[in-house]
């Protein structure tokens, strides 16, 4: 497998949802990161972390954040027995507690206009949720100024367009069954002035509820 070169760039997270942006400032330091921004010359983009098994320990409680995630309030390490896995003794738990919150989890690296790329991982509700509180996993193409690009219908391969993101299907939601792994994915082709791509792992919380991931992959699928 070929090692991927990485370079550093600061990075403001910018999430969308529901058409509108939600801009994490360097104003505030909760949300202000630093963070590796991976050259992706092969097809093999080693995601950091994705089974989120570092911050895991069989048995343990919670551990807020993951390591190699970009995180926001309400994103957990989650550990077996104690919480449902995948694979391994580690997954994600995103958790809201209040109602027109989110949860999420956030990874990039860089892309160009053409290429097609692939993010897919497993998602699992262990209790009800509320209508219109989901799991979901996005593709949100940026320009080099990390501003989200729309992405046309016919370019969306597998999944189905947002605004400025492509979201993965099925959605993790009450339609799913209960206490079973759900493999979600999305597919699409990197707009014009895609300067990097950006992988999201997101609870969209209209009302409060959780939901679990475990073993996400992005590749860059040859053309």
């Amino acid at each position: 497998m070929k090692a991927l070169a990485a370079s550093l760039a600061a990075i403001s997270l910018v999430v969308w949802r529901s058409g509108a942006q939600v801009d994490f400032s360097t104003a505030d330091s909760l949300y202000d990161v630093s963070f590796a921004l991976a050259s992706a010359e092969t097809s093999e983009v080693q995601l950091a972390n994705p089974g989120f098994e570092i911050d895991a320990m069989s048995g343990a409680g919670l551990v807020v954040g993951a390591t190699g995630w970009i995180t926001v309030v309400g994103a957990y390490t989650a550990s077996g027995p104690l919480h449902p896995v995948h694979t391994g003794i580690g997954s994600l738990l995103l958790r809201s507690e209040h109602g027109l919150a989110f949860a999420v989890a956030v990874q990039k690296v860089a892309a160009s206009p053409g290429q097609i790329w692939d993010f897919q991982g497993w998602g699992l509700r262990t209790t009800r949720l509320p209508t219109d509180t989901f799991g979901v996993l996005e593709i949100v193409f940026q320009d080099a100024n990390g501003s989200p690009l729309s992405v046309a219908a016919g370019d969306v391969l597998i999944g189905e367009p947002g605004v400025g993101k492509v979201n993965a299907l099925p959605r993790i939601n009450n339609g799913t069954e209960l206490n079973t792994w759900n493999l979600t994915q999305a597919r699409a082709i990197a707009p014009v002035g895609t300067a990097q791509v950006e992988f999201v792992v997101l609870l969209v919380d209209v009302n409060p509820g959780e939901v679990y991931f475990d073993d996400v992959q992005a590749t860059l699928i040859p053309e």
